[in-house]
């Protein structure tokens, strides 16, 4: 079909975070002003330079109503290319229907989605009550720092007066969609250590080394205890998912001393050690209690921590059909009107969801993909066109349905 064709055109579009800025990301945004500039009103705006941010905005017939967000990312991951079986950027369509390439899942998908969801409402001449904006962004896939980070602190972000928003998910591989309201906090934390340098023959107590490996051994404590909560709590039909326990992961770990050769001098006790962790906090974990638990682990002299990334805040959107008449719309669309399942969770990673959220909005985390193992972020990368039409679909629906939510109902 048509619309499978510009898919895979996107798609072959390569996009990646760390390039972008070098071409890329202009052509993304190109390819897709291409396609609404004769049905909404765009804007570019770039919080930082040579990364774009697309706005796409349908004016509903009462705009003082609060508006309705369809967030997506454009950027995708980089590909490790002798692990594919393909080239990541061909887009080819096999036989089976499959479409393989690089940001099928994560998440070109829903970028297109949206898009043709809303060129068929508008060749049904369907009207909103309330206003739509497209929000089509750059280097999600390296934190959103420069992209919806620095966009959400903006006096553009605020003007679009967004009263719910929509932003990625992940596929489910049953008969089932998942939707993310919350997600964990990402902490990325640097731990460092300094102690008496010394001959690598001698017995010198509190060396760097020692007082890091002591922190690093506290952390990787919590962390199976985290991992036998997750296992135990599924034996015991208690059905926890990965994000409804925190994560902790050693990512980075330096020391040791360097010649002018740049080989390491093994007999040379270090003064200064490193070590770095990926650490993701459930809304279920305080904040504060947490830090409290890390600052009792580098207590020892000489032992310090400091953020590369911190969430500030636990922000989690309301499910309480009776507190939110977006999320309660959501859900009669889907399991009312489509039949949808929905399994709701706290996603385990982090979304430009999180900057939204932090700013005050409700934002559900949805990727239409369902009986579709995940693949994001894997080699050949891949989504049945069946089920990208079949998510069309869903947003046809799932749009105007939030779109004409009456003022009297939310605002």
């Amino acid at each position: 079909s048509a619309e499978v064709e510009r898919f895979r055109s996107f798609l072959r579009i390569p996009s990646i975070s760390f390039d972008g800025p070098k071409g890329s990301y202009a052509k993304a945004v190109a390819f897709l002003s291409d396609l609404l500039k004769d049905h909404c009103e765009l804007k570019v705006v770039e919080c930082v330079p040579k990364k774009p941010i697309l706005i796409a905005t349908l004016k509903g017939t009462q705009p003082s109503l609060k508006s309705i967000i369809l967030n997506s990312h454009y950027d995708v991951v980089p590909c490790v290319m002798d692990k594919w079986n393909c080239d990541p950027f061909a887009a080819i369509l096999t036989k089976d229907g499959q479409i393989i390439a690089r940001g099928t899942q994560d998440m070109k998908c829903v970028c297109m989605q949206y898009v043709e969801a809303l060129l068929r409402l508008l060749k049904n001449k369907q009207r909103f009550l309330r206003t739509v904006h497209l929000l089509f962004m750059p280097d999600e896939e390296i934190g959103g720092v420069d992209g919806m980070g620095k966009f959400v602190q903006t006096a553009e972000f605020k003007s679009l007066n967004g009263g719910v928003g929509l932003d990625e998910g992940l596929a489910n591989e049953k008969n089932a969609m998942t939707v993310f309201y919350g997600e964990r906090a990402v902490w990325w934390v640097k731990i460092r250590a300094k102690g008496p340098t010394g001959h690598g023959s001698r017995f010198i107590q509190g060396t760097a080394m020692q007082k890091l490996i002591t922190a690093i051994n506290h952390l990787l404590s919590f962390r199976e205890e985290q991992r036998t909560k997750l296992h135990e709590g599924c034996r015991h039909a208690h059905a926890l998912k990965l994000g409804d326990v925190a994560t902790v992961n050693l990512t980075v770990l330096q020391g040791g001393v360097k010649g002018d050769n740049g080989q390491y001098a093994m007999n040379v006790i270090p003064t200064d050690a490193m070590a770095g962790f990926d650490i993701r906090l459930p809304p279920t974990l305080p904040l504060d209690e947490f830090e409290d638990m890390l600052k009792k682990w580098t207590a020892e002299e000489g032992v310090t921590y400091e953020f590369v990334y911190k969430t500030p805040s636990h922000n989690v959107s309301s499910i309480d059909r009776k507190k939110s008449p977006f999320w309660a719309t959501f859900q009669d669309t889907m399991e009312g009107q489509l039949k949808v399942k929905l399994e709701c969770e706290i996603f385990p990673a982090g979304t430009d969801g999180r900057y939204m959220r932090q700013a005050g909005m409700p934002v559900y985390g949805f990727s239409p993909m369902a009986n579709t193992p995940i693949m994001l972020h894997d080699h050949n990368e891949a989504l049945k066109a069946s089920t990208y039409l079949e998510g069309i679909k869903v947003y046809e629906k799932l749009i105007p349905a939030l779109a004409n939510l009456p003022k009297e109902l939310h605002d």
